[in-house]
């Protein structure tokens, strides 16, 4: 009923699950307080194991040690591709996935979940990975450059429909609706 939860999140987790937790904890128990942490699986597993913090809502890695983890699955993250409001994509009537190739593409970087679900998607449809990415796991740089650029930036679509809404951030990003079906492995 009081003292401090440290929770760590993958960034579609923590919009969908546990910034609404949080709403509702503040409101019926005032006396904990929150340090949450957003970051990649890897980086959860590495403060749980370090004890950083107390859980985390993300991927279990490989080579974790089972004895000392409870794990529940809770759900896959669907990933959506976002765009700036005037980008040439959304102009194109009848857009591919392929079509997004041509653009350059800003995401995680080699070896990132994210990236890997992405990249393992395209060759699942006979595609080749983006040619020019720009690597980065910020999101406020990759926002910064969709805003500045014609890049393709595939993201969690939690955080997608955040971007979108007309109500937040001016509602200055799009989602290319292709690739509906993308996700990374459930968290």
């Amino acid at each position: 009923t009081s003292g401090l939860v440290r929770i760590g999140a993958v960034t579609g987790a923590g919009l969908e699950l546990i910034l609404p937790l949080i709403r509702d904890m503040r409101i019926t128990h005032p006396e904990i307080e929150f340090d949450v942490m957003v970051e990649t699986s890897d980086v959860l597993a590495d403060a749980l194991l370090a004890q950083r913090i107390d859980f985390y809502l993300g991927r279990m890695l490989p080579g974790a040690p089972a004895r000392d983890i409870t794990a529940m699955p809770i759900g896959a993250e669907p990933i959506a591709l976002i765009v700036r409001k005037d980008h040439p994509l959304l102009r194109k009537a009848d857009l591919t996935l392929k079509d997004t190739l041509a653009h350059d593409w800003v995401m995680q970087a080699p070896g990132g979940l994210l990236r890997r679900a992405v990249e393992a998607y395209l060759l699942r449809h006979d595609l080749p990975p983006p040619s020019r990415i720009l690597s980065t796991s910020s999101l406020l740089l990759t926002l910064g450059i969709i805003s500045d650029t014609n890049v393709v930036a595939p993201v969690a679509r939690s955080v997608a429909d955040v971007l979108v809404s007309a109500n937040r951030l001016n509602g200055d990003v799009r989602v290319l609706n292709v690739a509906r079906d993308m996700a990374v492995d459930p968290y």
